[in-house]
């Protein structure tokens, strides 16, 4: 079984969003085990100012709350775009080249560092268009749930096609 976290730069405000994430989260215990982790660096070092320093900043946090040895795949929409189904192959072919272990990350308001973007095993784009971050992280664990009936062929995707 696979150990997939979703660390998030930021809190999560809104309870409708928690809501959602929570049914999903329930859902993926069958398949996976899952964790989100939200947070930031500290408020003392957080300089707005500086975007550059910021995101630096940032992905120091990051890197404190990755898993030993876990595959980094960074969320960005600059990243590779899958559909549905070639989302659930690409998890489906991590687990079997025994990659147990994926830290997917979202980063903060101005983007992601490039030295933690160069230290990444894969940069995957949810979608072209921008979302909040507390919405990125209700898209993601549905589009990980789907994934997993994909992978299981349960009934829960259907690929549009009558």
């Amino acid at each position: 079984m696979q150990h997939i976290r979703l660390i998030c730069v930021g809190q999560q405000e809104e309870s409708f969003i928690r809501e959602g994430i929570a049914v999903y989260e329930k859902r993926l215990k069958r398949f996976t085990r899952f964790e989100q982790v939200s947070g930031a660096p500290s408020k003392s070092l957080r300089d707005k100012t500086d975007p550059a320093r910021l995101a630096s900043e940032e992905a120091a946090w990051i890197r404190r709350q990755r898993l030993d040895r876990a595959r980094l795949v960074l969320l960005d929409e600059q990243g590779t775009r899958f559909d549905s189904r070639g989302f659930a192959e690409w998890l489906q072919s991590c687990a079997a080249a025994g990659h147990g272990k994926l830290d997917f990350v979202v980063g903060g308001a101005y983007g992601l560092d490039p030295v933690l973007r160069s230290e990444a095993h894969q940069i995957i784009s949810l979608s072209p268009l921008t979302f909040t971050h507390q919405m990125v992280r209700l898209i993601f664990v549905e589009q990980l749930y789907r994934a997993f009936t994909q992978i299981h062929n349960l009934p829960y995707h259907n690929d549009g096609s009558i």
